[in-house]
């Protein structure tokens, strides 16, 4: 059972930079790395199937932006990125220390940055403090809900879902919450059947 939350948000990633990328169009007979439809086109009539994830991008943008041996601030800061998630289709999400994002920033200010093969960055910006404001779980769960998950789980699993077994379960399930009686649970029991909800086996 959930604690009461406080009223302030909990942050959920550090300081990022978010990094947009858009999907190049590929030209005749050129290999690139995804086209539309989750497709790569590696030839005049030779489609192969591909999905990139986000963490795939992020490789791809750090294998040809960490070679830029003339510059090694940049070559170091790039090298130090962390992923830190993905928004879809094309946008990555990427963490580090304070003067690496910023040396990246100044790179793509000063239009150094170089994209992955098949995509052309499109935008690069902060993103600052993401955050989420947590939902309090109350004090009550409706007990025919409860009974449906509790046997629903039992029979997953293969176990018995006895009468006793389904009151043990209960306690263990939601601990914390006051437990209804076994006359309440049987009545309850009774009506789910009549609902055509759960089944009585007879066994």
């Amino acid at each position: 059972m959930a604690k009461n939350q406080s009223d302030d948000g909990i942050q959920i990633a550090p300081r990022c930079l978010g990094i947009v990328f858009k999907e190049r169009k590929p030209k005749k007979h050129e290999s690139v790395g995804v086209v539309d439809k989750e497709q790569v086109q590696v030839g005049a009539n030779d489609i192969i199937s591909k999905r990139m994830c986000g963490e795939e991008l992020f490789r791809e943008f750090i294998a040809e932006n960490e070679c830029c041996y003339w510059n090694p601030h940049l070559q170091e800061s790039i090298k130090h990125l962390r992923f830190e998630g993905y928004f879809h289709p094309h946008t990555i999400l990427v963490t580090g220390r304070d003067i690496y994002l910023d040396t990246v920033k100044c790179a793509w200010a000063q239009r150094t940055i170089r994209s992955p093969k098949g995509f052309t960055v499109h935008r690069v910006g902060e993103v600052c403090n993401i955050s989420m404001m947590p939902i309090a779980q109350s004090q009550f769960t409706p007990l025919p809900e409860a009974l449906c998950i509790t046997i629903s789980d039992l029979t997953k699993n293969n176990e018995d879902a006895s009468f006793d077994a389904i009151m043990e379960e209960l306690k263990n399930r939601y601990k914390g919450l006051q437990q209804p009686t076994e006359q309440i649970t049987y009545q309850t029991l009774g009506s789910l059947i009549k609902e055509r909800k759960i089944y009585h086996t007879g066994m």
